[in-house]
């Protein structure tokens, strides 16, 4: 979304089999059962009841005005009322919050090895692709700051390095290679334009000082291990 690529096969494809899933994925939270105390429910009832009190008014936002766009992109005409629901697509968003779901998938799987060897490498894998992903987050957030800077008329580093005649690609890889340079003891051309993005940095210098230490430390340690 941040980076807004042309539409093409696979694309739309990618986006029609993640609303699909995550409609799919509403029906199965009625039939998945929860542990409680200690204990598995599989009561239906019970199962409804405690699916509509934690996961499915998010579930449900996301997987509604996915469907929402998906119509009103269909047709011709758009209205206020669709410029609005539009904008109002970040709200996909909230699926971040199921990767707090991820990491106890993983740990359950992680349970299962009985290599000492391969937990050692799922376990540095896992730091590798976290790493991976927060700084995937980053780099959005990064490109599209510096996008509604460019938009309110202030000068920003896409307007500065002239990002609207580049491929995504490019827009991509220098938004994300900015975002490691501020992990890791690197440099590159790029470098905030406003106060805002000057504040930006500063927050995720001080994010990156403490997350990239403890994400060394454990490395260092599973590759001792190796």
């Amino acid at each position: 979304a941040a980076f807004q690529p042309k539409p093409n096969l696979v694309i739309l494809g990618m986006d029609w089999l993640t609303m699909l899933f995550w409609t799919f994925d509403i029906a199965v939270g009625f039939l998945t059962g929860f542990i409680r105390k200690g204990e598995v429910v599989m009561n239906p009832s019970q199962i409804a009841l405690h699916y509509l009190s934690t996961w499915f008014i998010i579930d449900a936002a996301v997987v509604g005005f996915d469907w929402f766009s998906t119509i009103q992109s269909s047709t011709s005409e758009v209205g206020d009322f669709g410029r609005i629901f539009r904008t109002l697509r970040t709200v996909r968003m909230l699926r971040l919050l199921r990767l707090w779901k991820l990491k106890r998938v993983l740990a359950d799987m992680q349970d299962m090895i009985d290599s000492e060897y391969l937990y050692t490498l799922a376990s540095l894998g896992k730091l590798l692709g976290f790493i991976l992903i927060i700084n995937h987050l980053i780099a959005c957030v990064w490109f599209s700051v510096s996008v509604a800077m460019r938009e309110s008329g202030t000068a920003s580093w896409v307007a500065e390095h002239n990002m609207s005649n580049k491929g995504v690609g490019w827009q991509y890889a220098t938004s994300l290679h900015w975002t490691l340079t501020q992990f890791t003891p690197a440099s590159m051309e790029v470098f905030p334009e406003n106060v805002t993005e000057r504040a930006m940095a500063v927050v995720v210098l001080i994010f990156s000082l403490v997350a990239f230490s403890s994400f060394l430390a454990s490395i260092s340690a599973s590759m001792t291990a190796l």
